[in-house]
């Protein structure tokens, strides 16, 4: 039955990209200030959990004129916009491979995450909580042989919304989740 269902990267809605700021070539761009934008990087991701910035050893911020080299980047607008975001890198030791959390509008996701992007938020939070279930983290584990996770791998995960019902609890479900972790 699985296998019936259409993939997420199937769904015109849903914009499946990696993060808009290269840590190597943008390095320029980030500053130990606590002042700046938010940038999201791996480190600073968990189920359901966006970490604080100043939790990690690395620059959490971007600079004034990185922002402005930024403003003029196709993918410009997705910062505007909130984004599921997920590790990159992940670990196949791990619990969980599969870790996802909604980042707020305004944020810049570095190129050590993954994100999906929908404009809908019930649509948004049901897909949060469907890309941190068990049946995505099994459906992935069984199709991936390393420790990357690929927007391909993510495109290619079943897509089980189709129905309303489904995906008003699973919404619901996910922002309970969020507020609780």
């Amino acid at each position: 039955q699985v296998r019936t269902l259409p993939r997420i990267s199937d769904r015109r809605e849903v914009k499946n990209a990696r993060g808009e700021l290269d840590l190597t070539f943008d390095s320029w761009m980030l500053t130990p200030s606590a002042e700046g934008t938010r940038v999201i990087r791996g480190d600073h991701i968990d189920r359901y959990e966006l970490i604080d910035a100043e939790s990690s050893l690395k620059a959490g911020r971007i600079s004034a004129a990185g922002i402005e080299e930024l403003r003029q980047r196709p993918k410009w607008a997705d910062v505007m916009m909130p984004r599921i975001v997920g590790r990159q890198v992940s670990y196949m030791g791990k619990q969980r491979r599969l870790t996802f959390a909604l980042v707020p509008s305004g944020a810049v996701v570095a190129n050590s995450c993954n994100y999906l992007a929908v404009e809908d938020a019930t649509t948004r939070n049901a897909l949060l909580g469907y890309v941190n279930s068990a049946p995505a983290e099994w459906w992935f584990r069984v199709h991936s042989s390393n420790n990357h996770v690929s927007n391909g791998e993510l495109g290619a995960l079943p897509w089980p919304l189709d129905n309303q019902a489904t995906t008003e609890a699973i919404a619901a479900s996910a922002a309970i989740r969020g507020r609780r972790d």
